[in-house]
């Protein structure tokens, strides 16, 4: 993995929430799962998720790069369509809250800085741990997803569906002629 320049923030929690569920509530495999498309899933997945790194990278200099949002967008979008085909729910759900998020950054709503970055680079993190965790378990192993993943996940959603960062323009005024109205006899 390529480092990255910037240094890890903490993403604020805002007060009465409630603490993190504890991770063993994510299934990161279901028992009836096909592990031979599980093994297409994690290669496919390293290699996308290699992408998202690249890009986020890009991001860090030129937060409005509109290939470099598009190209961890899909690759977000890609994991979570997969995951949810192959019963991977808890990993689809949490692709589908970090496309999400880079859905706005291509809406232009949010740039890709700041704290939304942050969490960008998390997701990407949290998702390279899921698929090596599916990739063990493929394997015989056994795996657990990480601690955070449930508080990430609120941080996430946090971030759906939020007033734009930007301003919007706003309508202008009409003018409206004064007289009789349209219709009338």
């Amino acid at each position: 993995m390529a480092k990255r320049a910037t240094k890890k923030k903490t993403v604020k929690k805002a007060a009465g929430r409630t603490p993190p569920e504890p991770a063993a509530s994510f299934e990161l495999v279901p028992a009836d799962a096909e592990h031979d498309m599980l093994e297409e899933f994690v290669t496919e997945s390293c290699e996308l998720l290699e992408g998202c790194e690249a890009a986020l990278l890009v991001l860090e200099a030129h937060p409005e790069d509109e290939e470099a949002v598009n190209t961890v967008f899909r690759g977000f979008h890609t994991i979570k369509g997969t995951a949810s085909c192959l019963g991977l729910a808890g990993i689809g759900a949490f692709a589908h809250r970090a496309e999400s998020l880079l859905s706005r950054m291509r809406d232009g709503e949010i740039l890709c800085e700041g704290d939304h970055a942050e969490l960008a680079l998390r997701s990407v993190d949290t998702l390279q741990t899921l698929v090596e965790g599916v990739k063990t378990i493929v394997a015989g192993g056994s795996a657990e997803p990480p601690r955070d993943v449930q508080e990430l996940m609120r941080a996430l959603g946090d971030n759906e569906g939020g007033p734009p960062e930007r301003s919007e323009p706003k309508p202008k005024d009409v003018a409206v002629p004064a007289g009789p109205a349209a219709g009338a006899a």
